[in-house]
């Protein structure tokens, strides 16, 4: 028997739509933070490899660059308004199971 990860609590199907476009909205999220990453780190090694920045600059570069991918997340935990006023999302709509 298979489990889900998220479980409608309704009976409104008409709510799949944004469920989907969440998802999708998080697996943008999640992919440009690791492509940030990875990019800093490419950029950073290099620079202290040929001592073109102190470990001292490069160690403050990296997390500075880290604070920016944990905001850039954050975005995910903003609220969406929909056009009648009423946040998006409201009521048990989604439910994570597991």
């Amino acid at each position: 028997m298979a489990a889900a990860d998220v479980a409608f609590t309704g009976h409104d199907l008409r709510l799949i739509p944004h469920a989907l476009d969440h998802a999708r909205r998080g697996r943008r999220l999640m992919t440009s933070n690791i492509g940030l990453a990875l990019d800093i780190i490419v950029v950073l090694v290099p620079l202290a490899m040929f001592g073109v920045l102190s470990l001292a600059e490069v160690v403050l570069v990296h997390e500075i660059a880290e604070v920016v991918v944990i905001l850039n997340g954050a975005r995910a935990a903003r609220v969406r308004r929909e056009p009648s006023g009423v946040p998006a999302g409201t009521g048990p709509v989604l439910q994570e199971v597991g």
